[in-house]
């Protein structure tokens, strides 16, 4: 039986993400760097700390956190019209569901203020799963 995973879909998902979020490089090369390859369902494990790290730094009561609210924004509309546009692969849409919302969970106490960033496209199949 052969394999039906296709790596393309997700990996030019990935490219498609690092050029909308240039800030996302240091976590997809230190990614790389270690696993000598992308590993899109692996890689945006790192993607999804990293945004929670990111919430975290927005939320936050200093004023220089205003650049990091700007990038959150950004990442998170563009997750929300991958997962929203009927033109999205389903490969990618499954790792967008997978590796991100299934492991918004980590951010803890900062997950319902998370989820309440989200699009409600990616908000409604995060409560699928709840």
């Amino acid at each position: 039986m052969p394999n039906e995973y296709d790596p393309g879909p997700t990996r030019e998902f990935i490219q498609q993400l690092l050029e909308a979020v240039p800030e996302l490089h240091p976590v997809i090369d230190d990614h790389v760097s270690f696993n000598e390859e992308l590993l899109p369902y692996v890689v945006f494990g790192d993607i999804t700390r990293w945004i929670i790290e990111l919430h975290r730094s927005s939320t936050a009561s200093a004023p220089s956190d205003s650049q990091s609210d700007e990038i959150l924004e950004r990442i998170l509309a563009f997750l929300e019209h991958a997962y929203a546009s009927n033109a999205t692969d389903p490969q990618v849409r499954n790792l967008i569901g997978v590796s991100f919302l299934e492991e918004l969970d980590q951010a803890g106490v900062d997950y319902p203020r998370l989820k309440d960033r989200l699009g409600p496209h990616l908000r409604r199949e995060l409560e699928r799963w709840e």
